[in-house]
């Protein structure tokens, strides 16, 4: 607690005739701090009120593309052309295992040829 030689309230400047008042008033500052919470919850917005019916479910995306069977994992897969016979057909993972090794291969045909 600050101590100050006038009669003057540090807190709200006020001030008084004796020390007795201005005691008298220090302890109500004191009392009204106390009953503050020392970390008061933030004010909330009140949230939107949820429809009251159910959200109509969002139709299954249609793909368009031909079915086809991946030539190395097998799975079920559609892609956007139509596979020859003679060609090999590949998922989108397999597809991409298949690109990161070509790449591999040029790089060190580049690699070995300086």
């Amino acid at each position: 607690m600050r101590f100050c030689m006038k009669n003057q309230c540090y807190i709200c400047q006020q001030n008084f005739e004796t020390k007795e008042k201005l005691f008298s008033h220090l302890d109500i500052h004191a009392r009204l701090k106390s009953r503050q919470p020392s970390n008061p919850e933030p004010i909330q917005e009140p949230k939107a009120q949820e429809p009251t019916h159910e959200p109509k479910p969002e139709p299954p995306i249609k793909k368009k593309g031909n079915l086809v069977i991946c030539s190395d994992c097998g799975t079920q897969t559609i892609v956007p052309f139509k596979p020859k016979k003679d060609r090999p057909v590949y998922c989108k993972e397999c597809l991409m295992v298949h690109k990161t090794n070509k790449l591999k291969e040029l790089a060190n045909e580049i690699s070995l040829e300086k």
